[in-house]
This record gives structure tokens, sequence and C-alpha cells, in this order.
């Protein structure tokens, strides 16, 4: 906890805002466009749902759990937690935890960079949700056997990919003077 409020309260680091650049734009439109998806599915379905659905998914993609088809509102709500959340959180990058040290040479350049790994977590997350409500209906009507056996491996690939990008790039910008 100390360790934590100590880099919240840290006078060391810039207070710098950074300005979206057009890839930034995109992610954020990526994402919203999944955020819209993820709650028209349940609103164009939900009369055809059967009184249960499938609301948990064993490692293998498979359905091993059933609620109520209310549930199925279950996932764009936590989506849409998760998109404002992170939304949030990417307007305060000097709090964030970085591979290098910060300093005002290198702030922009490494505030850019950590807002922009912010925005493409949150745009894979809340698309692994729209998808996830997709599979749920699917399966719930039975036209699909679950997530599918590559759903988990591919997500995790892709967020682990998405963060060793961004410890590569954050390293190799330390000294980086970025102008946001």
């Amino acid at each position: 906890m100390f360790y934590t409020v100590f880099y919240l309260n840290n006078p060391s680091r810039p207070h710098i805002r950074v300005r979206p650049e057009a890839i930034d734009w995109i992610i954020e439109a990526l994402a919203l466009i999944s955020l819209v998806v993820m709650f028209i599915l349940p609103v164009l379905s939900f009369s055809d749902l059967p009184d249960e659905i499938p609301t948990h998914f064993n490692a293998a993609g498979e359905p091993d759990a059933f609620s109520p088809a209310k549930s199925i509102w279950t996932l764009p709500v936590t989506g849409l937690i998760t998109w404002i959340l992170l939304t949030l959180a990417g307007f305060f990058p000097r709090i964030y935890n970085y591979p290098v040290q910060i300093t005002p040479e290198n702030a922009g350049a490494q505030y850019r960079t950590a807002t922009r790994l912010m925005r493409t977590i949150k745009c894979i997350v809340v698309a692994m949700f729209a998808f996830m409500v997709h599979r749920t209906i699917l399966t719930a009507l039975g036209k699909a056997e679950g997530m599918g056996k590559v759903f988990l491996p591919v997500s995790m690939v892709i967020l682990s990919g998405a963060t060793i990008f961004y410890i590569v790039s954050a390293l190799n910008q330390k000294h980086k003077n970025d102008p946001v």
C-alpha cells in the first residue's frame, strides 16, 4: 500500500497531457464499436433466447454452467464497467508502473506508449467481451458449441503480445524526448 501511495504522489514525475494521435483515435473507435455491438447483440436476440443460457465455459470453451436468459446482460455490463475504468485510467499515465525510470526528458514518450497500451488492452478486452456475448447467444440458440477451443489461448497470446510489445517499446524509448 505504501509503495502505491508513494508513486501516486511522486512529485518527480511530470504532469503531461498526452494528445491522442490518429492511431489512438482508431483504437478508441474500435473499442467503442465493440462496446456498442456488445449491447446490440442481446437486444436483437433476447426474445429468441431459451429460458436458460450458458453463463460459464470451461477451458475447452464448452458450457459448464447455466443461468436465466436475463443473465446475458452480465457480460455487456461488465464490459462497460471495464471500458469506463480503462478509459479513466488512460487520463493518468503519471501513476502507471513503468519498466524504466521516468524523467522529464522521457516522460512524453513513455506516457504516450503507456496510454496507447491502455487503449489497446481496452480495445482487446471489450472485443473479447463482444465475442463472448456473440458466442453465448449462438450457443444458447444451438448454433454453436461454446466459445471454441482456441478462444482462451488466442486471447492470452493477443493480450500478452500487446504487453510484450509495450515493454520492448518502452525500453527502446528509455531516453527518447517526445514533446507531447
